[in-house]
């Protein structure tokens, strides 16, 4: 192989790395593979495996291509924030069928991974083993709700409880509770994960919406808003971040911002959050009448469990 050309090492840390479509080397990848009939194995069917599918089946035609994911009912995420903010009302808009999305030609096999050999460039599924040339990991990140002591998923949409990123469902339960918070006000702490996010705009998005429907019900005057960021920043790209604080502080209710506060459990029956303060090692405990959970969150185990695959945070 030319110096020119990636080996299927690096393509499977390129792939695994995230941003997967804007990150892929198509060009030196296509002069590789346009004269043979490799495999290229895709893990996940979400947006970023969909769309490296197609992308793939369009620019490599010998390729043989093949998707592996259990899931058959695709979820379009970014639509979570319209349904857990009452801009939309229908679950349904943001659910599809992941075999009506698959490009032609490429195969699909609904079954979840249960190994990875990088070094026999193999995957393991309940039914068998799959050879591949490539590998593209885009499984997304597993949501650790069971790491918030005390919080049941089951709650979501009562006594003040919401969170976007769970299910179609749990967006529209999360309306709930905050059509019930802004029609009277209170206190709202919204909050983010210590560790890396799916989306991690969708909790700035919230705190935008939740201050906007506060407005429109005009209870702005009986409502506070606290963010609670895990680390020293509301977003990890300066620039955004700053501007967004700048945007907080023109709406009505503009929201106070807490740094290194880590979500550790709450009482739901009390509405008290507790926060784990990583700086002092010290800890603090919030009252809340609406409370939005952004839950840590980490590579499946098939991924979190492989030392070539994930570092020491999952």
């Amino acid at each position: 192989m030319q110096n020119s050309t990636l080996n299927r090492r690096q393509f499977l840390k390129i792939a695994a790395a995230g941003s997967v479509v804007a990150a892929l080397p198509f060009g030196t990848i296509q002069a590789e593979t346009s004269k043979q009939n490799v495999h290229i194995v895709i893990m996940g069917c979400g947006l970023a495996g969909l769309a490296a599918a197609h992308r793939l089946r369009r620019q490599l035609p010998n390729a043989q291509i093949t998707i592996i994911d259990g899931k058959r009912e695709h979820h379009y995420q970014p639509g979570f924030t319209l349904l857990a903010t009452g801009v939309w009302h229908n679950a349904q808009k943001v659910k599809a069928d992941n075999a009506k999305l698959i490009p032609h030609g490429v195969k699909w096999l609904p079954e979840s991974v249960q190994e990875i050999q990088p070094d026999n460039q193999m995957i393991i599924t309940h039914s068998g083993k799959v050879h591949y040339d490539y590998l593209i990991v885009a499984t997304g990140l597993r949501l650790g709700y069971e790491k918030i002591d005390g919080f049941e998923i089951t709650a979501l949409g009562q006594k003040g409880l919401g969170s976007v990123y769970y299910s179609p469902e749990a967006a529209t339960a999360t309306w709930q509770a905050m059509d019930i918070f802004r029609q009277k006000g209170g206190r709202a702490l919204m909050t983010l994960a210590p560790t890396d996010m799916k989306c991690a705009g969708a909790p700035l998005k919230m705190t935008f919406m939740l201050a906007d429907r506060i407005r429109q019900a005009g209870t702005a005057n009986n409502s506070q808003i606290d963010f609670f960021a895990a680390k020293a920043a509301i977003f990890s790209v300066k620039p955004v971040a700053d501007k967004v604080l700048e945007l907080w502080q023109t709406l009505a209710v503009p929201p106070q911002v807490h740094y290194h506060h880590e979500l550790a459990a709450v009482d739901m029956d009390k509405q008290m959050a507790y926060f784990r303060l990583p700086e002092t090692g010290g800890e603090t405990a919030e009252q809340y009448d609406f409370l939005h959970i952004v839950p840590p969150m980490f590579a499946p185990d098939v991924i979190f469990n492989n030392n070539e695959l994930a570092n020491e945070n999952g």
